[in-house]
């Protein structure tokens, strides 16, 4: 609005112009605005990469989760079939006329000289034998006299008739085990087997 007698900007009763003013100001506005929106699609994109990521992460373990339910099921698997030719050579297929002798001598992963040693058989008592390299000749000492008493306790309880004899079979389980270690309890197998009769 303009007063009364208008003289030049700089005189009394000038005009006053707010259109520069307005300019700026909406100059302003829109700066903030393209500001704010330039920095929301960054934060989506930040935050489309993170999803992206934790979506890769979760298909990894899926495959893992999935990988380790394979070898479960194949690791059930492999312990029923071993189960099965147990029920079969202690179940009624062969009868109770063999004896399976599993023998374990299982080492340490990550210091092969502390071994383990052990033995199944229905009937048989053998506690399982912690031993390192210093205590060999003791360790495989004592699962020569435990086999040597089981097979006697077996033949004790029998008919003296051959053809009633239980044949006893003695089977090295060949996983995790030293070389040198399945030999010697080769050579304890076949010392029994020069002993006893129908005993492999």
């Amino acid at each position: 609005m303009q007063r009364r007698n208008p003289g030049p900007a700089g005189l009394p009763n000038a005009p006053i112009d707010l259109t520069p003013l307005l300019d700026i100001i909406f100059i302003f506005l829109f700066a903030v605005i393209i500001s704010n929106a330039s920095a929301t699609i960054t934060a989506q994109e930040e935050a489309g990469k993170e999803v992206e990521q934790a979506e890769n992460e979760v298909k990894a373990l899926t495959g893992r989760v999935e990988l380790l339910q394979e070898e479960v099921f194949a690791l059930t698997a492999e312990n029923q079939a071993k189960e099965s030719l147990r029920e079969a050579y202690e179940g009624e297929v062969i009868g109770k006329r063999v004896k399976l002798v599993t023998i374990y001598c299982t080492y340490d992963s990550g210091d092969s000289t502390k071994r383990r040693l052990s033995a199944e058989a229905p009937g048989l008592t053998f506690e399982p034998f912690e031993f390192q390299s210093t205590n060999v000749e003791s360790a495989f000492s004592r699962l020569k006299n435990a086999l040597t008493e089981y097979i006697n306790e077996v033949r004790s309880a029998e008919n003296t008739a051959k053809s009633e004899r239980t044949v006893i079979m003695l089977y090295i389980n060949k996983e995790s085990i030293l070389r040198r270690d399945k030999e010697r309890i080769d050579r304890i197998i076949e010392e029994l087997d020069r002993t006893f009769e129908d005993v492999y």
